[in-house]
């Protein structure tokens, strides 16, 4: 499935419910929210949490080659990452 989220922004004003929940109701589409959470939300955190974790456990000396806010996000309608992220092995 692919969302445009360029459609998402089509509504001029708050919803009338400010406790309302589903897509017509975010600002973002993220692991949605409420019915509409995404069941596999704890996996992907869970998977990501233990690729950096085993990452930088055998890398220690992983070091960031520029700033953080230099870094440059890829923009897409389907994701958000970064282009790149440049870094040195001490």
């Amino acid at each position: 499935m692919t969302i445009n989220r360029s459609l998402g922004k089509v509504r001029p004003r708050a919803p009338p419910e400010p406790r309302s929940t589903g897509p017509e109701h975010c600002s973002h589409l993220a692991l949605g929210q409420g019915m509409y959470y995404c069941l596999g939300a704890p996996l992907a955190r869970m998977e990501i949490q233990i690729a950096l974790h085993t990452l930088l456990h055998r890398f220690p000396q992983l070091d960031l080659v520029v700033p953080p806010q230099q870094l440059q996000w890829r923009t897409s309608f389907r994701s958000r990452a970064l282009k790149a992220v440049p870094v040195t092995l001490r």
